[in-house]
């Protein structure tokens, strides 16, 4: 997704993260095990930009890491769901957890249920209401998980 023959790109977890729901999708249409192994690949390289900073979740930004975004956060967890749903791995199921509490709790106003753009290191905060129903079907996933496995959220 970031051609070199432009010059120089910040590469963006967000991006990666559509882009390995779907080759999820892809896969659950294809089989081919090189597309999910490819989809695990980018999973590990949008988790490397998880860190303890501001109590957990993924930066926006690779080279600058100065916000934690909805757009990062809320579809990793959808990509931690529609892996666990592959593949059975309960490390993508914990996963999905873990992201899904720590962006509720850090990016969504308690006040209206919106969620914010972003919690970061000294700019304002935005309100950004778009990603709301996907964080909505992995609750929904979460719970028909926890269900199934007799293991509540």
């Amino acid at each position: 997704s970031y051609p070199m023959q432009f010059g120089y790109s910040d590469r963006y977890y967000d991006d990666n993260d559509w882009l390995a729901i779907d080759l999820c999708d892809y896969y659950a249409l294809t089989k081919d095990p090189a597309v999910l192994e490819r989809a695990k690949e980018l999973h590990r390289y949008i988790y490397s930009g998880w860190d303890e900073v501001l109590g957990g979740g993924i930066y926006w930004c690779e080279q600058k890491k100065l916000s934690k975004n909805t757009c990062s956060n809320a579809p990793a967890t959808v990509l931690c769901m529609k892996l666990y749903n592959l593949t059975s791995d309960p490390d993508y199921l914990d996963l999905a957890k873990k992201t899904y509490r720590w962006t509720k709790e850090n990016l969504c106003d308690p006040s209206d249920g919106v969620y914010w753009d972003n919690i970061n290191l000294g700019l304002p905060d935005f309100n950004f209401p778009i990603l709301m129903a996907d964080l909505n079907s992995v609750s929904a996933d979460l719970k028909s998980c926890a269900i199934f496995i007799k293991n509540p959220v």
